[in-house]
């Protein structure tokens, strides 16, 4: 998950204006309270980061929008950031992607007759779903009987593999060097097998 951001970052030049560090902080706290995994968040918000248009401006409600709209419709977070991600790149021709999920995009159309502006058009876009979705996902969380637990179990299983990841780090040169002394060792008696065999019949006889 974490790759597909940095991935999406690279792709669009940073186009959004946001650092890695920011969206992963995000999906942290957007997970934390949500059935959604850090990596369902983190993938979903790569796939939004495709859009160039999606700014620090809107990223973040986008991301809360998509994972409530995904709660209530059943669907995949990263094919709802689809959906929203086209809206928001082309607030009017992007309209038709809500439509057929069942946003009510007449009540938008309406108010982009009197705003012009593409980040306006964003915004009436995200406070339009919010009237239709807000809350969803919390309310899934709370009624899972389970949640905490699970979410708890979750983050300790990111924070072990966090450490774990960090831990490979320092150690892998230590294994590069040992696999490579390693495989010199069996090249050598790859090389002496004569003699290695010699030995060994010498030994026995011994």
């Amino acid at each position: 998950a974490t790759s597909q951001v940095e991935a999406g970052l690279k792709s669009t030049g940073e186009a959004a204006g946001i650092s890695f560090e920011e969206i992963k902080a995000s999906a942290q706290e957007l997970s934390h309270e949500l059935k959604f995994t850090q990596a369902d968040v983190m993938k979903m918000q790569s796939v939004l980061l495709t859009f160039p248009s999606v700014t620090k401006d809107t990223f973040e409600p986008a991301s809360k929008a998509i994972l409530d709209m995904a709660t209530r419709l059943g669907t995949d977070a990263s094919g709802a950031a689809i959906q929203l991600g086209k809206a928001l790149q082309d607030p009017v021709a992007g309209l038709n992607s809500l439509h057929r999920v069942g946003v009510n995009t007449d009540e938008l159309k309406k108010k982009f007759e009197t705003v012009t502006d593409t980040l306006q058009r964003q915004k009436l876009i995200i406070a339009e779903l919010n009237t239709e979705f807000a809350g969803s996902a919390k309310a899934a969380a709370e009624a899972d009987v389970g949640f905490r637990y699970e979410k708890s179990m979750e983050e300790l299983k990111i924070t072990i593999g966090e450490v774990a990841d960090k831990l490979s780090g320092v150690l892998m040169p230590v294994l590069e060097a040992f696999a490579n002394g390693l495989k010199a060792t069996v090249e050598w008696m790859k090389e002496h097998k004569d003699l290695l065999e010699a030995i060994a019949i010498g030994v026995g006889i011994a």
